[in-house]
């Protein structure tokens, strides 16, 4: 039974499974919107996309089983591949996932981007991210906030690590809970789980045994290549400090 107004549905048990009295849905392809009662507003395009949600609004999935367990809360999302966005009950806004399997354990995490195949594929309650290649932020458990990735497996392990910033394949993609590093090429700061702060590596692996250390500045491929826990440093030049095990003072 249904009392909503301007709703489109073509396929078997589109829109079809609940008492519908949202409006203005649209569901193509096998039990898309399915469970759909008073939300409004929505896109579902293919077998299972958004096929949980009830009072869901303003969300678009497309593909199969894209945003396909979000029950209720989630708003103003984009689901866009083969379970997008899909693994998880999505109760987070203003997401965007688009890329088979992107963002799809995501639950409260608001405001993020993932563009990728599995891109942000372990984050559960990260907000403000942003995961751009193939398991970019793809498997650690990301409760962080402000991570920028581009690369693929670009920080791809980051946990409880906030505002750092990862461009080119591997990039700092072992660290865990490191917070305001920029790894700038491929494996810069990408070897160890950082769980230092404040570093900055620019150049194919630079800076990539770093775990604890803090504070340093590694230009040039291969910069400061062995320090581990150093702090303060600065190396510029290709393979500048490159084989000296650093340590803070």
């Amino acid at each position: 039974a249904t009392s909503g107004d301007d709703n489109v549905a073509i396929g078997r048990l589109a829109l079809g499974a609940g008492t519908l009295t949202g409006g203005v849905n649209i569901a193509i392809g096998a039990t898309a919107g399915d469970a759909i009662t008073s939300g409004a507003c929505n896109i579902a395009i293919g077998l299972n996309a958004l096929t949980a949600a009830t009072d869901n609004c303003d969300n678009i999935a497309i593909g199969q089983s894209a945003l396909a367990a979000s029950v209720n809360d989630g708003d103003n999302n984009v689901a866009i591949g083969n379970t997008a966005m899909g693994g998880a009950d999505v109760s987070g806004a203003n997401n965007i996932a688009i890329g088979s399997n992107a963002a799809d354990a995501l639950t409260s995490g608001a405001c993020n981007i993932a563009m990728g195949e599995t891109a942000y594929g372990a984050a559960t309650t990260g907000h403000y991210n942003v995961a751009i290649g193939y398991n970019s932020i793809g498997t650690g458990v990301t409760t962080g906030e402000m991570n920028v990735a581009m690369g693929v497996s670009s920080l791809a392990a980051v946990t409880g690590g906030n505002c750092n910033v990862a461009i080119g394949r591997s990039a700092v993609n072992a660290l865990t809970t490191g917070c305001h590093n920029v790894g700038i090429g491929g494996a810069a700061l990408g070897g160890a789980a950082v769980t230092g702060n404040h570093n900055v590596g620019i150049g194919g692996s630079a800076a990539d045994a770093i775990t604890s250390g803090a504070c340093n500045v590694a230009i040039g491929k291969d910069a400061l290549g062995a320090s581990t826990t150093g702090c303060m440093n600065i190396a510029i030049g290709l393979e500048a400090m490159g084989s000296a095990a650093v340590a803070c003072g």
